[in-house]
Parts: structure tokens; sequence; C-alpha cells
């Protein structure tokens, strides 16, 4: 059970619950409580925050987030990218994206980066794209120690968050859609993920690896140490 494991203990006619309080996980189709990093019942950007003295953690809003990594527990831009946060709206609102991600039951992904039909505008001109396409950069080069975490989550209503599993890049492709609102076609990137692992993933690990910049063996996920390694 989660947060909770109960251990029950019989004494005659006494019974004695034992409540042991486990480390926070992020387990895949569990939801979480999306309120905002500073409400006291989030339990989704709250996750992230690093140190509230050096504004360390995710930004509140966007489809493509970075939380900044760090060396010896200060923040330090020149550490890389210590995870990629990727949101999947699912629920209409007023800035809605012109396009679908897609999620199958084997758990690969397919998820558009950020850009739209703006005058001047190119397809890396856009910061969720300039991030995913750094990343995919560094997997070229054998640069997997500048490489980090994916972690997906779909937003199927306000209020609420979905978490759908541990990430990494498998490729990144330029693609065309066709925006709506103005009927031009615009170029865009596409990238293609695979899941890792099925396993709940400690948030203790993400907070771990932007303060220290280096993962923790005993917290990061073996299928994550296994493909930075490889």
């Amino acid at each position: 059970l989660f947060p909770y494991t109960t251990l029950f203990r019989s004494l005659g006619h006494c019974s004695v619950n034992l409540i042991i309080q486990m480390s926070k996980t992020w387990e895949i189709d569990r939801i979480y409580k999306d309120k905002g990093e500073n409400h006291p019942e989030d339990e989704f950007a709250s996750a992230f925050r690093v140190s509230i003295t050096q504004g360390w953690g995710i930004a509140n809003s966007s489809g493509i987030r970075l939380l900044t990594g760090g060396k010896n527990g200060k923040k330090d831009y020149k550490a890389g990218y210590a995870c990629l946060i990727l949101i999947s709206t699912l629920v209409e609102t007023s800035w809605s994206n012109p396009w679908e991600d897609k999620l199958d039951d084997n758990g690969n992904l397919q998820y558009w980066g950020d850009a739209k039909h703006k005058k001047g505008y190119g397809v890396l001109d856009w910061n969720g794209n300039k991030r995913m396409n750094l990343i995919h950069d560094n997997i070229l080069l054998d640069q997997k120690n500048l490489v980090p975490p994916i972690l997906y989550f779909q937003k199927k209503q306000q209020g609420f968050i979905t978490f759908k599993g541990l990430y990494k890049l498998s490729s990144l492709k330029k693609e065309v859609y066709l925006d709506p609102s103005t009927s031009k076609k615009v170029l865009n990137l596409k990238a293609f993920c695979e899941r890792l692992t099925n396993e709940p993933i400690s948030q203790k690990w993400i907070v771990s690896r932007a303060k220290n910049g280096i993962d923790n063996e005993s917290e990061a996920p073996t299928e994550w140490i296994k493909y930075i390694s490889s």
C-alpha cells in the first residue's frame, strides 16, 4: 500500500496497528494532486523542489519541464539537466495544443515538441525543442553522463496528474502538423521514447540527482543504471 504499510500484531483481544511511512514514489497509473508547488496539498511540483532559497525546482506550466542540475547542493546551470518532465494535457483548456501525443499499451511514447506557428521562429527556437534536441545530441555522442531521466505524466482532469513511467529518448525526428487556428503547416519535433521500467520510482532519487550531479545507485532504478552504463 502507498504511502503507508500497515502491520497488524494481535495481543489477546487487542490489535496493534503499526503504521510505517514509506518513502514517496512515482507509481505508474497513480494519480497525484497537482495544486502548484506552494500548495500544502500538492503532490507534483513540490516533489521536485530541491531548494526554496535557491528557487530550485520545476516550472508550474508548460508540457516540457526541466529540473536543473547542480553540484554539492548548489544549483548550477552548467551541470546540465537532472531530469526532464513531459506532460500531456488530455483535458480541454484555453491553451490546448494542436497535436496529440500517443502512448501505446507497451509503454512506447510519441511526444510532440513545443513549436507553434510564429513568424520568425524555427523548430529549435522553442525551449522544449531545444532541450530535447540537446539530449538527443548527447545520446548520439555517447555522452550518457549528460543524459537525464525522463518522467512522463498525463493530465486527465484539472488539479490532478497521472504518472505514466520512467523513459529514455530513443529517437527524435522532425515532423509537420497542421495548425487549425491558422491552417498553416508547422515544423516541429517528435520524440520517440521507451519506458524503462514498470517499478515505482523514488522521488528522493531525482532530488538527490539534482543536488549532487550523479546517481545514487541505492535509489536509482536498476534499468536506468543499466541504460546510462551501456
